[in-house]
């Protein structure tokens, strides 16, 4: 089994890069390794309606590296669809096959540290998690 360092990751301009070995072993299974990924924002209007929850996602990486397509397992659509829009922008280190991939994005609410607007924390546990935490937003009144 091959670990990455996490001298190898780097954050620029909200961008995370990888440097990596074509694929990463997990237990016994391969997996494409990530070379690219966009962070993401918590949408302010599910922050306010106090959506929270872990969407599962299944993307299939071309032997470019790309990712062609990305399918719902569970979750809340609302949050499925700023994660799926996320997901298709990661980009995998080439191989000679297409890859099945599994993701869980998990968008998390905290009681907020005060009336500051604060942005959201993105945490990449890679290869197969996204953590998401923003802290909780008044409830939207009619």
């Amino acid at each position: 089994m091959r670990s990455i360092p996490l001298s190898l990751l780097s954050i620029v301009g909200g961008l995370l890069f990888v440097a990596s070995p074509a694929v990463l072993h997990v237990g016994s299974t391969t997996v494409p390794c990530v070379t690219h990924i966009d962070s993401l924002n918590y949408p302010e209007v599910l922050r306010a309606a106090r959506v929270h929850g872990v969407v599962a996602l299944r993307l299939i990486v071309a032997s470019d590296g790309s990712v062609k397509s990305v399918e719902k397992l569970s979750g809340a659509d609302a949050l499925a669809t700023v994660a799926r829009e996320n997901a298709y922008k990661w980009i995998f280190a080439p191989s000679t096959q297409v890859s099945d991939v599994e993701v869980e994005y998990d968008f998390r609410l905290v009681p907020p540290p005060s009336d500051l607007r604060v942005p959201s924390e993105v945490h990449f546990d890679l290869p197969s998690k996204v953590i998401v935490t923003a802290p909780e937003r008044e409830s939207i009144k009619d």
